[in-house]
């Protein structure tokens, strides 16, 4: 950080202890691993969402930017400072310091915390039930050879699939951050002693190692940023035991829609969901979900290496 002029030090956070990247030029080709905080100098033309992959999960990025204070980005802005004195020196528009931090989990939470607990708001339909009717047998279709003693399912929700998973297997721990959600889930399915509610952000989730034999999650990841999905597959690594298989689902996209504070989806292409699971898992199994109206449900089965 020495290139940088006192201004511009004296507004960025401080810095003491952290990990730091500052980029001068268009090249990431060299740069790995995770940073505390990215500076991104003018003219760079580096990609928000390539900046974002690099971020810790409570990292910062800034931006300097001239003739304008904003930069087209699902990051959120934290703080905008115009330089008084230009850090370059052309004669050039007004100089920016623009710092963003990723969009909290609090966005999804609040998305799913306005939903009714039922099937149009999981489904996110106005005709849940009659779409679940021929959904959800042919993911168990799917799924059913590959359920095995311990079942861990990863944003059950109110329970569309948690009963049907229970049927199949010696005991199933069932996992959703909206307590409403989860509380009508027990409601539904009360009557099976196998079920285990634990109601808590899936980020957080820590299991012992080794400790289930198939792990479910259906339309998840798609309110996770990179780095937290990439975080969760690790974890997920860990927690399945030897011979286990994970399953996903996930609504994708032929280009990428970064989410909004309004919408905390990230629709990725198929091929970003392969390129995450396969750093840490063998694909056994990839597909669409066909009873959707839309074809754009893919679904994959994998196995540790």
């Amino acid at each position: 950080m020495r290139s940088l002029s006192l201004e511009v030090l004296g507004l960025l956070p401080d810095l003491t202890g952290k990990r730091v990247l500052e980029i001068k030029t268009p090249e990431l080709a060299d740069v790995d691993g995770k940073y505390d905080f990215i500076l991104v100098h003018k003219g760079c033309n580096i990609l928000p969402e390539i900046v974002e992959k690099h971020l810790t999960v409570s990292g910062k990025a800034a931006f300097l930017l001239s003739g304008t204070c904003s930069v087209k980005t699902n990051l959120k802005p934290l703080s905008v400072k115009q330089l008084l004195t230009p850090l370059y020196q052309e004669a050039l528009p007004a100089e920016f310091l623009v710092i963003y931090e990723k969009v909290p989990r609090q966005t999804a939470k609040r998305f799913w915390g306005t939903r009714e607990a039922d099937l149009n708001s999981m489904v996110l339909k106005t005709d849940g039930e009659a779409y679940s009717l021929v959904e959800i047998p042919e993911i168990l279709s799917i799924v059913d050879p590959y359920i095995q003693k311990r079942v861990l399912e990863l944003g059950a929700g109110i329970g569309r699939f948690t009963g049907e998973l229970a049927k199949l297997a010696e005991n199933v721990v069932c996992n959703d951050f909206v307590e409403k959600f989860l509380d009508t889930n027990k409601n539904v399915h009360g009557h099976l002693s196998n079920i285990t509610y634990l109601c808590q952000d899936v980020c957080n989730l820590c299991f012992k190692k080794n400790s289930f034999d198939f792990i479910f999650s259906n339309w998840l990841f798609f309110y996770l940023d990179d780095t937290r999905a990439e975080e969760l597959l690790k974890k997920m690594k860990g927690w399945l035991a030897p011979g286990g298989v994970c399953f996903i689902r996930e609504s994708c996209r032929e280009s990428r829609q970064n989410p909004t504070h309004l919408n905390p989806s990230t629709y990725r292409e198929a091929k970003e969901y392969e390129d995450f699971v396969k750093k840490e898992f063998e694909i056994i199994g990839r597909g669409l979900i066909r009873s959707y109206p839309e074809k754009n449900q893919h679904f994959w089965l994998f196995k540790a290496k």
